[in-house]
């Protein structure tokens, strides 16, 4: 009995001892990621530029070589800062291999959002979509990353449907060991509160063998460019 008795004693003072160093935060409290990314301080000329997509989440299609291209139309009166930007999207679009685009009518502000107006010209869209945008982090030299809200829940304030981009200045087939390390890390700690991380992003696809896309930008987008800088620039 005296050895019974020690034997349940040591498992009792085992289970306290267990649930004494027990970590609370192992417990997975993953937050739900809101309708827009909280406000950065952004400095709208140093984010201008060409950026290369690294990774997304959730991918709309499958996209070779995915270009971001930000040239600034003008600057908008307002505070926060904010430019008028023509934010091209070149790539290929996959099994057909057509050089297609996003053309993107958008609004930069020094808050981090990048509201847009979208023509998708591989979709046949004539009229625009609504994007609602907006930077997470970038450094201006190295990476980027943004978040694209697909559904808004006005209710709760959160993203029903989020895509997570990662864009480098550097194509990625190009970026150094060191580089990719910087990139995935930074990601993996600014996302870890949401539970997201490079492993649940899809790579973007690259071949440099290819030529540079240049898709035709829509004859409306291009009338809504050159009339939108010409009331911004007089």
């Amino acid at each position: 009995m005296h050895l019974k008795g020690l034997l349940v004693w040591r498992l009792i003072v085992g289970v306290v001892v267990r649930a004494a160093n027990y970590d609370n935060s192992s417990v997975n409290t993953c937050k739900p990621y809101p309708f827009y990314s909280p406000p950065i301080e952004m400095d709208l000329n140093k984010v201008l530029g060409i950026w290369y997509e690294y990774a997304i989440y959730h991918p709309p299609g499958v996209f070779i070589n995915p270009t971001n291209y930000y040239d600034k139309i003008a600057t908008v009166s307002g505070t926060p800062d904010a430019v008028a930007v023509n934010w091209t999207v070149t790539l290929y679009v996959q099994p057909q291999g057509l050089c297609s685009g996003f053309f993107e009518n958008a609004v930069f502000s020094s808050s981090g959002l990048k509201n847009s107006l979208t023509y998708f010209v591989a979709a046949g869209a004539n009229g625009p979509q609504q994007a609602f945008v907006s930077q997470i982090f970038t450094d201006y030299t190295v990476m980027e990353i943004d978040h694209r809200c697909l559904a808004p829940n006005l209710v709760t304030g959160t993203c029903d449907n989020p895509i997570f981009l990662i864009n480098t200045r550097v194509k990625p087939p190009l970026l150094t060991q060191a580089d990719i390390n910087y990139i995935e890390g930074t990601f993996n700690r600014i996302m870890a509160p949401y539970c997201v991380s490079v492993a649940n992003l899809t790579k973007s696809t690259w071949d440099l063998t290819l030529p540079t896309c240049i898709p035709e930008e829509p004859s409306h987008y291009k009338e809504l460019i050159e009339f939108i800088s010409k009331i911004l620039t007089v």
